[in-house]
């Protein structure tokens, strides 16, 4: 026997709709696990991300899996700059469009 499955379409407005709020839950979560990790340990301090979704939609983020990749970047960014020079850490993670990419130039450049 099988399941007949609904398919739902939705309009353009609640499919956005929908992909802010996933955005923002998102970054909630993460939020909220690094307000537990410094509630857990006395004098740690972690910031929290913005989670206004209109202004990362603007920056082209608009999926948890493109907020990630934004996150390793920027990190990854920092950590290459530190050891090189920022000029440099941007020629190198030019290219780089997967997180897979950024592990390689991480290690390449910062672990090495």
């Amino acid at each position: 026997m099988t399941k007949q499955v609904e398919m739902f379409e939705f309009d353009e407005a609640t499919t956005l709709a929908m992909k802010h709020a996933t955005l923002k839950n998102h970054i909630d979560c993460i939020n909220e696990k690094s307000r537990a990790e410094v509630e857990m340990n006395p004098g740690l301090w972690i910031s929290t991300i913005r989670n206004d979704t209109d202004y990362w939609f603007d920056c082209g983020v608009t999926t948890p899996e493109e907020f990630d990749f934004q996150m390793d970047y920027e990190a990854c960014y920092d950590m290459i700059a530190d050891c090189t020079s920022k000029s440099f850490a941007r020629s190198v993670l030019a290219n780089c469009k997967t997180v897979k990419d950024l592990d390689e130039a991480y290690k390449k450049w910062v672990v090495s």
